[in-house]
């Protein structure tokens, strides 16, 4: 989809940042910036930041950077056409859309609109009863009121119908315009063993599958009566759109929820979700039969820092439950294990029993600690020394995947508390903890290593100077720019605002030649490079891969913080007058100025001490001393106007 960048430009200054970033993180007043933990590394201490002035952000962590469009392109993994459609619906703005040819599509637009099409089919069948009624028996409507969905539910949620036949979804979607080919990677059709081509999800009450965007990414298709030759749930092969480890049923309902309450319920089926959510619980989602993955636990974080894992109650369930907590352990979120009563689920509690006893098995939720010693006695005995030593080497493991070793001594208490061990074998237990800690900190430096290229120093000067580390934070970055003399910093910080500010610096008398830190310098080498572009030195900097990654966090950090920055010019120059930025620079370029000159100036005596008398050096030496006397007179005039 193209659209004008007179549009794009519209929407952008429309657009607030800081609320819309703030839909995806918990940000926080920082001076005149926000900041926040970085949602794309592991961080404890913030070094993401949004700038509400320039309307952009920087993540010191990663690196990321960029406008509004950037971090939804960054953080939803969309495209750019895609981030600003997102905003433009957020804002009010309605883009010009031309009806899509098939034919010119490209494939995600084709599958995009596929999934709308075919879901919009299964709503219609599921409120013809003439046509609702599968050859097996049962209507699909009937089949949802039966759960226990109200109406409203059932079209806020999509649910639907696939016609029992053999072709009536292909023949729908064939007179739209689209190929078979397009149609089988979507998933909609499959095709046998003998090269038929048939609907998938044929007599099934249909399940929409969303994104966190709310985009039909996939279906899974239920039996409306248990018949043991087929599988009751038929669920979307993974493809462009769908990736099972990646989503999470849902997600685009939960996820305020989730950020307003900070927790997230994880259940395992389609009607669990949909139950928890009609009786008014909204933070719940469903790996949908599956073991937690990372990727479902990166979409968590984004939302919630806390978890509540409810699986069915047998040893499939449990076994379930107990993958999930450590990839949530080792993702950093909080971890509580439900238990339900044997046969029960979230569905029939909340329809049998009502909100307030599911809420009370909430409130009983155990630690991960509890839950694996109460899941470990289901099979074996503590009495035996091998298990016990096996039960304990899996707790202190589970400790260890927690990023916050400030928690391990906690949970190593409460292992000792559940297990009952006596002060020699706590010992044991602190022995073991140490031993893995020290096993994983040598395979993090041998991951470390095996990451490591000459790449990462793209820039030449990255790779010459103290600037060359690895990053880390702001506060990493801010401790490089203090190793700046003051004066300098107080030029960087007004003339990279924008190339205007950095072509009006010779009018203020400044010049290269002044500059002595070598990180200055080469700031300015890297700049000008850019000086007759008319766009934002922020964007030029960041889009330019041959430039270091310190140096991009090093000018972002001049840039983004132009009044909070750790200078302080009065006390510089002994002044109690607070400065603006202009009065800081004019002040600024006289010191350096006079600094330059008297350094020129001992470098003649150094060279010329023998010929003192040499008529050549005393007129260079007179300039000298003139021009310097020049800038002190200069600069003493402007300390005696401003204060």
């Amino acid at each position: 989809m193209y659209i004008e960048q007179e549009t794009i430009d519209n929407i952008k200054s429309q657009s607030d940042i800081v609320e819309i970033i703030g839909e995806y993180l918990s940000l926080r007043r920082r001076g005149s910036n926000f900041i926040a933990l970085s949602p794309f590394t592991n961080e404890k201490t913030p070094s993401f930041v949004v700038s509400p002035e320039k309307q952009i952000f920087k993540d010191f962590s990663s690196g990321k950077a960029g406008n509004v469009f950037r971090f939804l392109m960054e953080i939803n993994g969309m495209s750019f056409p895609e981030s600003v459609e997102l905003v433009a619906n957020r804002i009010g703005v309605q883009l010009k859309k031309n009806k899509a040819d098939p034919k010119k599509q490209n494939k995600l637009e084709k599958l995009r609109e596929i999934n709308n099409l075919v879901s919009d089919f299964y709503t219609k069948q599921l409120k013809d009863k003439s046509k609702a009624k599968g050859k097996r028996g049962g209507f699909a409507l009937e089949y949802f009121i039966k759960r226990g969905f109200n109406y409203k539910t059932i079209v806020e949620w999509g649910l639907g119908y696939s016609p029992d036949d053999w072709e009536s979804t292909h023949k729908y979607l064939s007179k739209a315009g689209y190929d078979d080919e397009i149609l089988l990677e979507s998933g909609i059709l499959a095709k046998s063993a003998r090269g038929t081509i048939y609907d998938r999800f044929r007599g099934r009450a249909i399940f929409p599958i969303k994104d966190y965007l709310g985009r039909i990414i996939g279906f899974g298709g239920r039996q409306l009566e248990d018949d043991k030759k087929s599988a009751k749930y038929v669920n979307s092969p993974s493809g462009p759109l769908y990736d099972k480890s990646n989503s999470l049923y849902g997600i685009s309902h939960a996820k305020n929820e989730m950020r307003n309450k900070g927790e997230t319920i994880l259940v395992e089926g389609y009607a669990d979700v949909i139950s928890l959510h009609q009786a008014g619980i909204k933070n719940v989602v469903a790996s949908s039969g599956t073991a937690l993955t990372g990727g479902q636990i990166d979409l968590i974080t984004r939302y919630s820092n806390k978890i509540y894992f409810i699986y069915d109650s047998d040893d499939a369930g449990v076994k379930a439950a107990g993958k999930g907590l450590d990839t949530a352990l080792e993702g950093g979120l909080e971890v509580r294990v439900v238990h339900l009563p044997e046969g029960e689920d979230p569905d029939s509690v909340i329809q049998n029993q009502g909100k307030n006893t599911f809420n009370s098995y909430l409130g009983d939720a155990l630690d991960f600690v509890a839950f694996k010693v109460r899941a470990f006695k289901r099979n074996h005995s503590l009495d035996s020394a091998r298990d016990k030593s096996d039960l304990i080497r899996s707790l202190v493991g589970s400790v260890h995947k927690i990023s916050d070793t400030l928690q391990h001594d906690h949970y190593i208490s409460r292992i000792a508390q559940e297990l009952a061990l006596s002060s020699n074998q706590i010992d044991i237990v602190y022995s073991e903890s140490k031993m893995i800690k020290s096993r994983n900190q040598k395979d993090d430096q041998h991951k470390s290593k095996a990451k490591h290229s000459p790449d990462d120093a793209q820039f030449n000067l990255a790779e010459n100077t103290s600037l060359a580390q690895a990053r880390s934070s702001l506060g990493k970055t801010f401790k490089l720019i203090d190793n700046i003399p003051a004066e300098e910093q107080c030029v960087l910080r007004y003339a990279l605002q924008d190339f205007a500010n950095l072509k009006n610096l010779s009018e203020y008398d400044f010049s290269d030649k002044y500059v002595q830190s070598q990180e200055t310098k080469n700031i300015f080498k890297i700049v000008y490079k850019y000086e007759n572009n008319s766009g934002s030195i922020f964007d030029e900097i960041e889009s330019d891969d041959e430039i270091g990654n310190m140096y991009k966090d090093l000018i972002a950090g001049f840039i983004i913080f132009p009044l909070d920055m750790p200078l302080k010019m009065a006390e510089a120059f002994n002044l109690s007058t607070e400065f603006d930025l202009l009065a800081e620079l004019k002040i600024a370029v006289i010191k350096l100025a006079i600094a330059h000159y008297e350094k020129e100036q001992e470098k003649y005596l150094n060279l010329h001490n023998s010929k003192i008398n040499d008529s050549d050096f005393s007129i260079n030496f007179l300039n000298l001393l003139k021009e310097a006397r020049a800038w002190e007179e200069k600069y003493q005039k402007i300390i005696d106007q401003d204060g």
